[in-house]
């Protein structure tokens, strides 16, 4: 992407113009799909700059060839081809890692569903950080613990502070 005359546009890389100066902004393109912003809102394109879908508040690239959108304030999921695949119906959803996201609800706690929108587990984390290696932390009452892609439990919530497993470690904090 390039800017011009506060513009964006797509270049190749021998700087040939591909796609006008056109947009109010502009992402990078993720998989032959970026997200560009017109007065109207924004919308994905592929790369000849043909429109895939509807106007959004925002749109942001969600990890494995997905897009997170914002519409009216809630937040759903966009497949590359520009089509809904989970309904702008979520507080808040995290960027995907290992086919799972994690999404907040109206009470603020955190849940996580896959890619088809099917919920995984109830909202109950008060927080939650992406999947690495089949993993993600998350935060209980108790403390901080880590829960597998089916939601069980597998690092109890015992501590304050819990750092990703990197080589079948992960630094924690016990007691203040």
């Amino acid at each position: 992407k390039a800017k011009k005359d506060g513009k964006y546009g797509f270049l190749d890389v021998e700087e040939n113009i591909v796609l006008p100066f056109q947009y109010k902004s502009a992402c990078n393109y993720e998989e032959g799909v970026a997200a560009v912003r017109e007065e109207a809102g924004y919308f994905l394109i592929n790369e000849q700059g043909e429109r895939l879908s509807k106007n959004h508040d925002a749109l942001w690239y969600g990890n494995e060839g997905l897009w997170l959108m914002e519409k009216d304030g809630k937040f759903g999921v966009l497949a590359a081809s520009g089509e809904a695949i989970i309904p702008a119906i979520y507080e808040q959803l995290l960027p995907f890692s290992d086919s799972l996201t994690f999404y907040q609800d109206k009470r603020q706690l955190w849940g996580f569903i896959n890619a088809e929108g099917n919920k995984i587990t109830s909202a109950q984390y008060g927080l939650a950080w992406e999947f690495q290696n089949g993993l993600a932390r998350v935060a209980f009452y108790e403390g901080i613990g880590f829960v597998n892609q089916v939601g069980e439990v597998v690092v109890k919530p015992r501590y304050l502070e819990v750092r990703d497993f990197s080589e079948g470690f992960a630094r924690v904090q016990i007691g203040r």
